[in-house]
């Protein structure tokens, strides 16, 4: 009895084993798990259009308190904007970065007063609305962080 389980144990092993580097390599051949023609539905059309993207080159920011540099923020911020507003985002780039270094000159010093980091999705939706004043409402989708450092 002892030695059916351990053979049993080990035949249990070995096909475990075998179907994990099966899954694993993509080993199954064309067919085992198709579906039926009649069951796959159609993928609807995408809604939107893909988004286009506009970097904007990398902003260090000293957050200052009483006079000195506390801490710095380092940030690469890419914005997924709306195809056909492209060309309009990055004409107006220079005003863009000039409007989020202001607005986080004044930002980041009073809510780093009672946090030890950058909240994220606090500066994401402040950039969004700072982009959406700047460039236009609709032609901004999101602001996406590349990186952001405290240094």
């Amino acid at each position: 009895m002892k030695r059916l389980l351990i053979i049993v144990g080990m035949l249990g092993a070995l096909l475990g084993s075998s179907a994990a580097v099966v899954i694993l390599f993509d080993l199954v051949p064309a067919g085992w798990f198709a579906v039926p023609a009649e069951k796959q539905a159609e993928a609807p059309p995408p809604s939107q259009p893909a988004a286009a993207y506009v970097d904007l080159s990398t902003l260090v920011i000293p957050v200052m308190a009483d006079g000195r540099v506390k801490t710095q923020f380092m940030v690469e911020i890419r914005f997924a904007v709306e195809p056909q507003a492209k060309a309009a985002v990055e004409g107006s780039l220079n005003a863009l970065q000039d409007a989020i270094i202001r607005d986080m000159h004044a930002y980041l010093p009073k809510h780093l007063e009672t946090r030890m980091t950058v909240d994220l999705v606090l500066l994401r939706q402040r950039l969004h609305a700072v982009a959406t004043r700047i460039v236009g409402a609709g032609k901004i989708r999101d602001v996406l962080f590349q990186s952001a450092l405290n240094l």
